[in-house]
C-alpha cells in the first residue's frame, strides 16, 4: 500500500518519533485522510504495516487539517476527529504532527551528497529570495496605502470616518425625533 509506504518512509526520516511510535507497538489504528483510509498495527520497531484487525482507535483528518498542515499552520480541535480509544488516538496525534520530510536525504541517497547539498543552497536561496520579493511587496502596499490619493483607506481613517458617521446618525435620530414632536403640537 503506497500510503504505508510513505508513513513509514517518513518514520524512517524521523527515527525519534518511530522510537515514540515503539511504545505503541502491537496497537491497531485507522488513519482517515480525504480520499484515503487504512488500517495498520505499528510493529516493534515503530514502523506501520497493513491489518485486516479492528482498530482500537480511528484518526479521521478532515480536509481543512491537510490544507492547514500544506500552509505551514497547526491544525486545530475541528480539524481531526478521535473515535475508539481516546487515551491512544491523543497519543498518536502529536506523533503523527510531527513527521518531516527531508528532500536532502532523499537526494544523497539517490544522487549523492554532493548534489544534496547544491540542493540545499538552491532551495535556501530561493527560500531567501522568495521571503525578500514577499517583504518588498509588502512595502510597497503600505506606501501606497499611506498616500493621500490612494483607493484603500488606512484602518485609523476609517475608524474616524466610522465614528463620524455613528455621531451623524445619532445626531439625525435626535433631530427627526424633535421635529416629530414639534409637528404634534
Amino acid at each position: 500500500m503506497p500510503a504505508l509506504a510513505v508513513l513509514n518512509h517518513l518514520l524512517q526520516q524521523n527515527p525519534e518519533i518511530r522510537a515514540q511510535m515503539q511504545a505503541h507497538g502491537g496497537r491497531c489504528v485507522r488513519l482517515a485522510l480525504p480520499m484515503l483510509a487504512f488500517t495498520a498495527s505499528i510493529d516493534e520497531e515503530g514502523y506501520w504495516r497493513h491489518s485486516d484487525a479492528a482498530p482500537e482507535t480511528t484518526l479521521t483528518f478532515h480536509n481543512s487539517a491537510l490544507q492547514k498542515r500544506l500552509q505551514g499552520d497547526t491544525p486545530g480541535v475541528g480539524d481531526v476527529a478521535v473515535a475508539g480509544d481516546q487515551a491512544l488516538g491523543m497519543a498518536l496525534l502529536p506523533l503523527l504532527g510531527g513527521l518531516r520530510y527531508w528532500a536532502n536525504d532523499d537526494i544523497a541517497r539517490l544522487f549523492g551528497d554532493a548534489a544534496a547539498g547544491e540542493w540545499l543552497r538552491v532551495s535556501g536561496s530561493l527560500k531567501h529570495s522568495a521571503a525578500e520579493l514577499a517583504q518588498t511587496v509588502a512595502a510597497h502596499i503600505s506606501d501606497y496605502a499611506q498616500e493621500a490619493d490612494a483607493a484603500v483607506v488606512h484602518r485609523q481613517q476609517f475608524a474616524r470616518f466610522a465614528d463620524a458617521v455613528a455621531t451623524l446618525r445619532d445626531d439625525t435620530a435626535r433631530l427627526s425625533a424633535r421635529l416629530a414632536r414639534l409637528a404634534q403640537k
